[in-house]
């Protein structure tokens, strides 16, 4: 089956987007052990393309990636026709506030415990559709 039919019909798809490949390949590796399926990219452009036609269960971005930032990437997003995937804004920025963010999006600040990341992907979604098998 094509990779982008399977990620329709699973709810548990993940769209990465870092441009910092040791955590992009930490995170991959760590969400995968979990069972989540996994695409990673390294560019925000990269990551819209890729969410228009694949529609994961959920998007974590980097705030800081060449091409389109998280943010930048998140308002363009939210803007075409839904239904939209929960986003997760990565950043190491201290001064990055969550109220400031588009609705639909989740800030976690790095670094952060990678249990804590699950935890927050199994809140943006029903246990039902983004639970790891």
């Amino acid at each position: 089956m094509p990779a982008f039919i399977r990620n329709r019909l699973s709810r548990r798809t993940v769209l990465l987007a870092d441009d910092d490949p040791i955590l992009r390949d930490l995170l991959v590796d760590f969400l995968a052990e979990e069972g989540y399926d996994v695409t990673p990219v390294a560019d925000g452009m990269t990551a819209l393309h890729y969410a228009i036609r694949t529609s994961p269960a959920v998007i974590l971005l980097d705030q800081r990636m060449p091409r389109l930032d998280g943010l930048t990437f998140a308002r363009i997003y939210l803007a075409l026709p839904g239904p939209h995937a929960p986003l997760v804004l990565m950043t190491g920025d201290p001064d990055a506030r969550g109220d400031e963010l588009p609705r639909g999006v989740t800030l976690v600040r790095k670094p952060f415990a990678l249990d804590r990341l699950v935890q927050v992907l199994k809140s943006l979604q029903p246990e039902k559709q983004l639970t790891a098998a």
